[in-house]
């Protein structure tokens, strides 16, 4: 009873920062994060609320937090069944996803799948949440991990996020692991194409950056995944693209057209949108991977018309020649 009343009031004093910062300076942090398992439901709440007014009011320092003593801890709330520990270790792990050993770290104590798990939770705690996961996606080594931990989905989800700086980091993470092989697929079927090709018509040239890399990777792994891509008038931002100012941005868009092109039903809709004239002014453009991928994509869709002129003909030569 002495137990819980202590940290009732501590739960209390830790909302003001000065109070916050002699918790702290008192050895009460590990005693406060072993009681956020206790058995008792009120002791657990009051160790959430005080460890959560502890890293709202900045009183514990990166040291503190990436302690051998505290990190595991940590891990462990992101997983907790008490629901109000979540939001602040989420908060504290996105602070230091940003260093690789704590990535390393973090990912030996199996907080990945944890994190995912968050990214569909409140919007302060699923900002936090993507926060890190856009990290470990901009990791290579451990890009690759993140759709067996169950990241896919809450990611495409919150690319509709009305929030700009969560669909910011949503969009950051998704176009990392676009570059996955085993990522294409269920991003596709997550739906993510119809709001990346949305989202190429934005103007911030970093989003669009984002938003072409995804298309280029996820065309060029799934070409049928171009249904979606038309269905939002995606492929006239596309088409936008290869007049930018910027070669790289003109390339991926013409690869993008290429990789399309691989899908019948595209092409038709590629033709109608005068893609052809546009792609042959990139022919004489004076950067090489720009005229590489033109070439591509004039091919592909010539080769694309052949085949079908020729599917056509076949079958009228067939139903010609029966009688």
């Amino acid at each position: 009873r002495a137990q819980l009343q202590a940290l009732s009031a501590l739960s209390q004093l830790s909302a003001e920062p000065v109070q916050a910062h002699a918790i702290v300076e008192n050895g009460c942090l590990t005693s406060t994060l072993q009681l956020l398992e206790h058995p008792n439901q009120e002791l657990r709440a009051y160790a959430a609320i005080t460890f959560g007014n502890l890293c709202s009011a900045g009183a514990l320092t990166p040291a503190q937090l990436q302690h051998p003593s505290v990190l595991p801890h940590l891990v462990a709330m992101l997983s907790s069944s008490n629901a109000l520990a979540k939001g602040p270790a989420a908060a504290a792990i996105a602070s230091m996803a940003n260093q690789p050993s704590l990535r390393q770290s973090l990912h030996e104590l199996g907080g990945l799948p944890g994190l995912a798990a968050l990214l569909e939770l409140d919007v302060e705690t699923s900002y936090h949440a993507v926060q890190a996961i856009a990290q470990f996606a901009a990791d290579e080594r451990f890009r690759q991990v993140l759709p067996e931990a169950g990241a896919i989905g809450p990611l495409a989800g919150l690319l509709s996020s009305p929030q700009p700086h969560v669909q910011h980091c949503a969009l950051s993470a998704v176009a990392n692991l676009s570059f996955v092989p085993s990522a294409v697929g269920p991003l596709c079927q997550s739906g993510a194409l119809t709001v990346v090709g949305q989202m190429l018509f934005s103007h911030d040239a970093a989003v669009q950056t984002m938003c072409l890399t995804t298309l280029c990777n996820l065309l060029g792994g799934n070409a049928a995944s171009a249904d979606a891509l038309l269905q939002v008038g995606g492929h006239v931002a596309l088409l936008t693209q290869l007049s930018s100012p910027s070669p790289d941005a003109q390339s991926q868009a013409a690869m993008s057209i290429g990789h399309m092109c691989r899908h019948r039903p595209a092409v038709q809709a590629l033709l109608q949108a005068e893609t052809v004239p546009l792609l042959s002014h990139l022919l004489h453009s004076p950067h090489p991977a720009v005229q590489l991928q033109t070439v591509y994509a004039l091919g592909a869709l010539a080769a694309e018309e052949e085949a079908a002129a020729a599917a056509e003909a076949g079958g009228g030569g067939g139903g010609g020649g029966g009688p």
